[in-house]
């Protein structure tokens, strides 16, 4: 299939993956939280949460809205590059809302709440798959950017995966506990 923009419109049952899309990343974000602490297969450490950082839940949210959003890419919108400049946006702002969002109201209020924490998640997760659809229902055409979003993706994978495993004692990478 030629790669294309997004000039035809949406189908139906993509816009509805789409927005599935978002609780479906929040799922398995969820499954990232736990899923190294409940089996200990190291392999999962490259995915999965191995303290309660600020920084480890911003690697969950993300790895979950790329694989969610990597399967929808090529099940329903393979070719579309506007989806994959969405779909970059989108989990940069993952990265880029959680510390903000969490620093702030931790701040303010002195302490984490899980519950806050807890639907922060579902909303960030939500605010990427929206983004996407907003992408996907621009009349611009994001096209060109296609490659620099791939890019963008690839390093933040990369970045997540070596300040796991090599994180910096301050800040965001401290576990509260």
């Amino acid at each position: 299939m030629e790669a294309t923009s997004n000039k035809v419109g949406l189908e139906t049952r993509q816009v509805r993956w789409l927005l599935w899309g978002g609780v479906l990343a929040f799922v398995a974000s969820a499954a990232f939280h736990f899923g190294y602490d409940k089996t200990g297969f190291a392999p999962l450490m490259l995915v999965c949460a191995i303290n309660e950082s600020i920084w480890e839940h911003m690697k969950i949210l993300f790895f979950g809205g790329l694989l969610v959003n990597a399967i929808l890419y090529f099940t329903l919108f393979r070719g579309n590059r506007t989806f994959l400049v969405g779909a970059a946006v989108g989990l940069s702002t993952i990265v880029v809302g959680v510390p903000l969002i969490v620093l702030g109201y931790s701040s303010v209020l002195g302490k984490e709440l899980f519950l806050v924490d807890f639907v922060l998640s579902i909303v960030m997760e939500l605010v990427c798959q929206t983004l996407i659809y907003r992408f996907l229902k621009s009349r611009r055409d994001f096209t060109r950017f296609w490659k620099a979003s791939v890019v963008v993706v690839a390093l933040l994978v990369v970045v997540f995966v070596l300040l796991g495993f090599f994180p910096p004692s301050f800040g965001i990478f401290v576990s509260p506990e």
